[in-house]
């Protein structure tokens, strides 16, 4: 299911950073009830998963190309799925995350781009980012883990 989300953070040192993330993920289908083996309805189960998390990065110059980061944090998972005719089940769900990828530099593709940006935002860097999360959030009355693996892709911007 596709997934959207904001982040901010504060980076502590070039190599450090703790942030908080929001997001949203959901998707529709139909509903099946396996003990009389039909279908029910449709379903619409959404996700709103908060983060609070620190981050390493293995920055070692300014103007380096690629920086590889790992991470992880607490989360808090936010959850409600609608089956047509059997209402709206909502809750959460406490767990945590793990996190890795690569950001890619974007401000040797065009320096007079990167130039103005600074000059007219404050943005000092640009970069392209690749990331794999795991996220483990179990609800406790059922001990289902709602969480999941995701593969995400970005823009980060640096003030």
């Amino acid at each position: 299911m596709p997934e959207y989300g904001l982040a901010l953070s504060y980076k502590l040192l070039r190599q450090v950073e703790v942030g908080v993330e929001g997001g949203y993920a959901g998707a529709r289908g139909r509903a099946f009830a396996p003990l009389h083996g039909i279908s029910t309805g449709s379903v619409t189960y959404d996700l709103y998963p908060v983060n609070v998390f620190i981050l390493l990065r293995g920055v070692v110059s300014e103007g380096q190309w690629i920086v590889p980061y790992a991470g992880g944090g607490f989360t808090r998972m936010y959850y409600q799925e609608k089956v047509e005719g059997q209402g709206l089940t909502r809750g959460s769900a406490d767990g945590y995350h793990y996190r890795g990828g690569l950001q890619l530099l974007l401000d040797g593709i065009d320096r007079d781009a990167a130039n103005s940006i600074y000059l007219d935002y404050g943005v000092y860097h640009t970069y392209f980012f690749a990331e794999v999360e795991k996220t483990v959030a179990k609800v406790k009355s059922v001990s289902t883990d709602i969480g999941g693996e995701a593969y995400l892709f970005g823009l980060l911007f640096e003030f």
